[in-house]
């Protein structure tokens, strides 16, 4: 499990922007810790801070990785069932859909989440960079805010 870069954060940030989000980036997302992305605590945090805010309607991760499984406990479960809320991700992020499977009949959704860029002249290609916002997989920390446009 690795942090995105500043880059891949900025420019996954600005992809979302670009479709009328607001994204909203977790305060432990550029954390690192040997080869996690930061401390269980602070990625659990933020990961219940997005499930607990009513104006986060997603929380996408930036990329999968080891760890995930060391905070599906921690979840909070009673918020996800009161106001339910997509978790975007892939790899080891599928520990933590798997408990909210378990706990509240919520599906996740394993994508890959970076990708590389597609070909610019190509009609209706993605920008640069597939959307992700995260931090890092374990603690997906970028949440979705709709803009009403």
């Amino acid at each position: 499990m690795w942090s995105p870069s500043r880059e891949l954060l900025a420019d996954s940030v600005a992809v979302l922007e670009s479709w009328g989000l607001i994204a909203e980036v977790g305060k432990h997302a550029l954390d690192q810790r040997g080869y996690l992305a930061g401390r269980d605590e602070d990625r659990l945090s933020d990961l219940n801070d997005a499930f607990r805010d009513p104006g986060v309607r997603a929380v996408i991760a930036t990329t999968g990785g080891a760890g995930a499984y060391r905070i599906a406990d921690g979840i909070d479960f009673d918020a996800v069932r009161d106001d339910p809320k997509p978790l975007v991700g892939f790899s080891d992020i599928t520990s933590l859909h798997l408990a909210l499977w378990r706990h509240c009949g919520l599906a996740g959704s394993s994508v890959v989440t970076s990708a590389p860029s597609p070909t610019p002249s190509a009609p209706g290609s993605l920008p640069s960079r597939a959307p992700s916002c995260s931090s890092r997989p374990s603690a997906p920390s970028v949440s979705g805010r709709s803009t009403g446009s």
